[in-house]
């Protein structure tokens, strides 16, 4: 009896260790970070901006190093600090951790530093540095006041991508404030990000777009282009404010011509120093007014020089042309200001 009694406590106390165990191992899995089709990961996305190393305007690549942050939860990582000092854990190899691919990357980024950490409360930390060359879609349309929004498209990679929602945190964000991070060109003026989704056959991928805002420094393009530009357009014009007798219309048709012949040499200078688009900038319009304006003096100077033996005629086209020709060229600017939205 006693013996029967013994068996049945041993199988009851059994039975109760297996119901232990079995729970245990449903409450690691509950826990358990790896994605699935019901329960998706969610990884927040942070972005370091190191170096802004240059634009290629022509190909529309840029290249850039920073580091990439990814923080998600993963409670079976958790655990109570020994003490004030003890504030995170590294971990070699996580049961789980996100694959990150930049989607618009010319060539194959390289990361490196990669370090995986977890925090008390079971928050997992990894940090990646890299060094992407990346494309990007420039719009040069008001070359040089233009400013540009440069493309960070972060997106999960491997067999769960799909299974993976990134979402932009920008506590983890930072662009950098030294001098050295910049180009010459251009200057850093902030960055964001928004969700994307990649819409593939029989998936989505949500990733994160980020867009590091910069703007271009046009003191060099003002003070080499367009005020030589502007001035030479008014050498043309010299001779309608000077009497006749000081300047002849030889000597103005001579003036014009040596100022178109500077134009256009000018535009062949310039055209080697400026992007090469398929559409029409700021700068392009800039030397075509001017050289269309450098030709309407021509023109007139060889009306002048046609209604010379009426000499009330001649004079009235002189003042014409010194009031018009600059009041003209003022409303022309401020029409290629308007229509470029500068």
């Amino acid at each position: 009896m006693a013996t029967r009694v013994c068996l049945r406590i041993m199988v009851m106390l059994c039975a109760l260790f297996a119901a232990l165990g079995s729970s245990g191992a449903v409450r690691s899995a509950a826990f358990a970070a790896v994605p699935s089709e019901s329960h998706p990961a969610l990884v927040r996305i942070g972005l370091q901006i190191h170096n802004l190393a240059g634009i290629d305007e022509v190909k529309e690549r840029w290249e850039v190093t920073g580091t990439l942050i990814a923080s998600w939860r993963d409670r079976s990582l958790a655990y109570r600090p020994r003490n004030p000092r003890d504030r995170d854990h590294d971990i070699a190899r996580p049961a789980w951790h996100p694959v990150l691919v930049f989607r618009n990357e010319v060539n194959q980024t390289r990361f490196s530093n990669s370090d995986t950490y977890a925090l008390p409360d079971g928050t997992v930390m990894q940090t990646q540095d890299f060094a992407a060359v990346l494309s990007t879609d420039l719009d040069l349309r008001r070359f040089p006041f233009d400013s540009e929004t440069l493309p960070v498209i972060v997106e999960s990679g491997g067999e769960d991508a799909d299974r993976v929602i990134l979402q932009f945190d920008p506590r983890l964000s930072a662009v950098p404030k030294a001098r050295y991070a910049e180009i010459a060109q251009w200057k850093i003026t902030g960055m964001s990000g928004h969700p994307d989704t990649e819409t593939l056959p029989g998936r989505s991928i949500r990733g994160i777009a980020f867009a590091l805002a910069i703007r271009r420094n046009s003191n060099p393009y003002v003070w080499k282009f367009i005020i030589p530009l502007i001035l030479l357009v008014i050498v043309s014009w010299v001779a309608f404010w000077l009497s006749p007798e000081e300047f002849t219309t030889k000597d103005q048709l001579s003036t014009a011509i040596a100022t178109l012949l500077i134009i256009v040499a000018f535009n062949l200078v310039a055209s080697n120093q400026l992007p090469k688009t398929n559409y029409v900038t700021y700068i392009d319009a800039m030397l075509f007014v001017s050289f269309v304006f450098v030709i309407i003096a021509i023109g007139f100077i060889v009306a002048i020089h046609l209604h010379r033996r009426s000499q009330n005629r001649a004079l009235w086209l002189r003042r014409l042309a010194g009031v018009a020709l600059p009041l003209s060229f003022l409303v022309t600017q401020v029409l290629l200001v308007m229509a470029f939205s500068i």
